[in-house]
């Protein structure tokens, strides 16, 4: 069977069995195929497709135009060996059913009848978030068409509004595994929509106060503050008011250090060209299957690969055997028995700790961890003692796409700062 496909979401695009066939089209025909589309399985009005693409003419010169612009269209599928692509009979015209048509517009529609009746599947959801973002027939537009400009702008209307509750539905969702992060993410993705909803504003900042991070909530609550006296010209809510002393009164966890160290937070990490030359910036991708130690393998692997001779030889050498412990290719040294896996683990901790140090004296290091998510139990309890101890006063940066459930057990106690 042959196959349509027309992508109405952004930038109009037409492809018949994978070939695209946009330029092919006059404005006009492609209006009619988005409208007939749009429309899939009904057979419309030959007056109102008059009305909508060519109000502004006579009634005889409009019913010309549209009988050209059919015969245009069929003429072209004629050349894919398509007899008659748009059907006209008595007072109706309709795409030939023996077509098979596929729209991005459907399956937005469909996931929305699927949140009403609240049978969707989480992964349709994030299929929509990711793909389905952009404006509907987004920089289209017919010069002297009120009538269809006006449905173009309607139904970008509606598109947005569904998209928005598939975003909202994505909340409720992550809220519920308090995957907080995640929700930041999606709000602001709301905001871009509609910037002047204070009640987006008001979630944002409950969703910064559930990861202790009182910053950015009241960076959002001046932010929007700001929108409605300076842009819009209005005094703000006292719904949205009273938050400035929830947020300055808000509890943060007792007796936890604030941190020397700079955390930073990316989704991504770009790797500079002279990254080898950088002596100062550590790169490492933590290990899919979580082998414990691998991230503290690779780091003293870093450590000996980026450093000069000189600034190696600051270091103690015992420092370098307890490391050796995990990895015997960095020092030559005999295996050394620990009366138990915790005192390992503290020598191993402040041999590390104490080398990061020194090297930091030397020179401000800039440590990136990447694929965050997959660091291994044991080095991340190393970052968490190098941390609440102050051990290093560098820079370190995370890189994780996705909410994990160590990056919010370090926003419990430390400032994660999100460029």
């Amino acid at each position: 069977m042959n196959n349509l496909k027309v992508k109405m979401l952004g930038k109009i695009n037409i492809t018949f069995n994978g070939e695209e066939i946009t330029n092919l089209f006059s404005s006009k025909s492609i209006g009619l195929i988005c409208f007939l589309t749009s429309n899939k399985g009904m057979k419309q009005n030959r007056t109102k497709i008059v009305n909508l693409l060519w109000s502004n003419s006579e009634d005889s010169s409009a019913k010309y135009n549209l009988r050209y612009n059919l015969w245009s269209i069929n003429k072209i599928f004629k050349n894919y060996n398509v007899d008659k692509f748009i059907i006209s009979e008595n007072n109706e015209i309709y795409i030939n059913s023996c077509i098979e048509q596929t729209t991005d517009i459907e399956l937005l529609i469909n996931i929305n009848e699927n949140i009403k009746n609240k049978s969707f599947d989480i992964d349709d959801l994030l299929t929509i978030r990711n793909n389905h973002s952009e404006s509907f027939l987004d920089g289209f537009y017919i010069k002297d068409c009120l009538e269809f400009n006006d449905w173009i702008y309607n139904n970008r209307e509606e598109f947005q509004k569904m998209y928005s509750d598939v975003l909202r539905t994505l909340i409720q969702y992550y809220k519920g595994d308090k995957k907080y992060n995640n929700c930041i993410k999606i709000i602001k993705q709301l905001l871009l929509l509609n910037p002047y909803n204070e009640e987006l504003y008001i979630q944002l900042i409950k969703q910064y106060l559930n990861i202790n991070d009182k910053i950015n909530a009241l960076l959002y609550y001046n932010k929007c503050v700001n929108v409605f006296r300076e842009e819009l010209n209005i005094t703000p809510t006292d719904d949205l008011l009273k938050w400035e002393n929830i947020i300055k009164s808000a509890n943060i966890y007792k007796n936890i250090p604030r941190q020397k160290a700079k955390l930073y937070l990316l989704e991504e990490y770009e790797i500079s060209k002279d990254e080898k030359q950088n002596f100062n910036e550590i790169l490492i991708n933590c290990c899919p299957d979580r082998l414990q130690y691998s991230f503290l393998v690779e780091l003293s692997n870093k450590l000996l690969a980026q450093y000069s001779k000189q600034n190696i030889d600051l270091i103690n050498t015992n420092l370098w055997q307890d490391i050796s412990q995990i990895n015997p290719l960095l020092y030559k040294n005999k295996h050394m028995n620990f009366l138990n896996e915790d005192i390992f683990k503290i020598r191993l901790f402040n041999s590390f700790s104490e080398i990061l140090r020194i090297l930091n004296e030397v020179s401000t290091l800039k440590i990136v961890i990447n694929k965050f998510n997959f660091i291994d139990k044991i080095s991340f309890e190393f970052l968490k003692y190098m941390l609440f101890y102050d051990k290093f006063s560098g820079q370190i940066y995370i890189v994780n796409s996705s909410e994990c459930s160590e990056i919010i057990e370090i926003e419990k106690y430390f400032t994660l700062i999100k460029p």
